[in-house]
């Protein structure tokens, strides 16, 4: 770590302690206490009013503080004023006291620990002096993701796209499907619910983009539910799992697969925060269920971490 990022380190320290002050965040006109480093990171401008930077500071801590342990996240969420509203952090320090059963004292010195967590996570994840998402202006809050696997196999995702910058109105993702997929083996893509898809790009064999329209123009702040249907033509080209690994901060994660019946697979498991690579070589595997007993088996992961896969594997009925 360089020079450079220790500074901007501290800073945000500074600028998390300074959270704390008054009635926390929410305190009115927040553009006038709320710090440069932070305004940058939940992308808060001149434009941006009072109601949307708060909320996008409140969605920026508890994404961040979701990994700590539930003693500290807690009271760093008391102290901002997140979880309580007293006019002074004496008053809601009182609160997490009888909740923790801890001294003012100890509480003091955890919530320096608390801010120096954040910092480290906020300064791992965001560029120095730029927005999260920069390059797109959108992220997908929440993900459920549906798969029927018969002859041919059947993804249903259902998703809350939450708009990052104004005038949002095309996303454009692009959806990677392991596996042994024939020459000339077209996916489709299906636009359920507040979707329109415009392009599809087969640009290698196991990768196609898509660019989606949204039914209209989303400022800063709004969410849509949407809902996309890809079908591949062929269940058994697919390797044997169906995971999610985010690339950005979320909300929550469902994963679920129906194997059918009678079965398509003779076995199946949870993933749960694996390393990518272990999925792909069947390397970590949780309880073995039995997917003649329930058909459909399902994952539901909270604030999945970046980076880490979650979903539902399994072995091929013969």
């Amino acid at each position: 770590m360089g020079e450079n990022d220790n500074m901007d380190q501290a800073g945000l320290r500074d600028e998390l302690k300074d959270l704390h002050r008054g009635r926390g965040v929410r305190r009115a006109d927040v553009r006038s206490w709320l710090g440069p480093g932070l305004q940058a990171i939940a992308r808060v401008s001149d434009s941006t009013g009072d109601d949307d930077a708060r909320s996008a500071l409140v969605q920026l801590i508890r994404d961040h503080s979701s990994t700590f342990p539930r003693d500290l996240r807690y009271l760093f969420l008391v102290a901002t004023g997140i979880l309580v509203d007293h006019p002074f952090l004496e008053e809601r320090l009182a609160v997490a006291e009888q909740a923790l059963d801890r001294s003012s004292r100890v509480l003091r010195r955890r919530l320096r620990t608390a801010e120096q967590l954040l910092a480290d996570s906020l300064t791992q994840t965001y560029s120095r002096g730029t927005g999260p998402y920069e390059s797109q202006g959108w992220q997908w809050e929440e993900h459920r993701f549906h798969l029927v696997l018969r002859t041919d196999a059947q993804l249903t995702l259902t998703r809350s796209l939450r708009a990052l910058a104004d005038h949002q109105l095309y996303i454009h993702e692009s959806f990677v499907i392991p596996g042994r997929l024939a020459d000339g083996m077209e996916l489709s893509f299906e636009a359920v619910t507040g979707l329109t898809v415009l392009d599809v790009d087969h640009s290698s064999p196991n990768n196609w983009g898509v660019t989606l329209e949204l039914p209209q123009t989303l400022t800063r702040g709004q969410c849509l539910e949407t809902e996309l249907r890809v079908t591949v033509p062929d269940s058994r080209a697919l390797n044997p799992f169906m995971v999610i690994a985010p690339l950005r901060p979320s909300r929550r994660a469902v994963v679920s697969v129906d194997f059918g019946n009678p079965p398509v697979a003779r076995q199946s498991w949870i993933i749960d925060a694996a390393i990518p690579s272990d999925v792909a070589s069947h390397g970590l595997r949780g309880r073995i269920l039995d997917p003649a007993s329930s058909p459909v088996v399902t994952g539901e992961f909270v604030a999945p971490r970046v980076g880490l896969a979650y979903g539902v594997g399994w072995d091929w009925a013969a």
